[in-house]
């Protein structure tokens, strides 16, 4: 027998008895319980987001326009893709038609939030209205616009309001890309957006 191989006969013995084992079906877990709250769940969001790279910008739903203007990474950008049709004044100069793999050299893209947790600084994207939704993933920077008022305190209550919409599909963001090695050593940006800012409207 060489080293590491299972004896004759042994894997058909494992896997005969795996399917002969009678598992008793199980009641999916609740949501209710005594979850994390917080007594400023907009404080803490944009706590928890600061600690996960991102920052937090409130502002008013008139005044986006201006702010999105005012943010470093905006002013650089050369090719923008704007998801936020409500707020026209930023024009998109980013053809959303193209080839997905594109969106690799959109500089900044402005995308709408749906609601953000507390607990982690995630933000609930659905994509029915990203087209392509790579842009999420493939942008150099990205910016989120998410209600001040739809920020939930944990995951469990951001579960009972999860919305896929016609596109079938949606995504957790909380902070830009990162990775980090065996040794601990923290890189942003590596696979994905370098930064994420989020525009928290009133």
């Amino acid at each position: 027998m060489n080293a590491g191989n299972p004896p004759d006969g042994a894997r058909d013995r494992i896997l005969s008895a795996l399917r002969n084992r009678h598992v008793e079906p199980q009641p999916e877990p609740t949501l209710d319980g005594d979850w994390i709250r917080y007594a400023d769940p907009l404080t803490q969001f944009c706590n928890s987001l600061e600690l996960v790279g991102g920052r937090a910008i409130r502002v008013c739903s008139n005044e986006l326009p201006a702010r999105v203007n005012s943010v470093d990474v905006f002013q650089e950008a050369q090719r923008v893709a704007n998801f936020v049709p409500e707020y026209g004044e930023l024009a998109a100069i980013w053809d959303s038609q193209a080839d997905p793999h594109e969106a690799e050299n959109v500089d900044f893209c402005l995308a709408p939030g749906l609601f953000g947790v507390a607990e982690n600084g995630a933000i609930w994207t659905p994509t029915d209205q990203i087209a392509p939704r790579s842009a999420l993933f493939l942008c150099q920077h990205l910016g989120l616009v998410v209600p001040a008022a739809d920020i939930v305190d944990n995951m469990h209550q951001a579960y009972e309001r999860i919305e896929f919409g016609e596109g079938g599909f949606g995504v957790f963001i909380s902070g830009p890309s990162k990775t980090a090695d065996i040794e601990q050593s923290l890189v942003i940006g590596a696979h994905g957006p370098r930064s994420l800012v989020v525009f928290l409207t009133t």
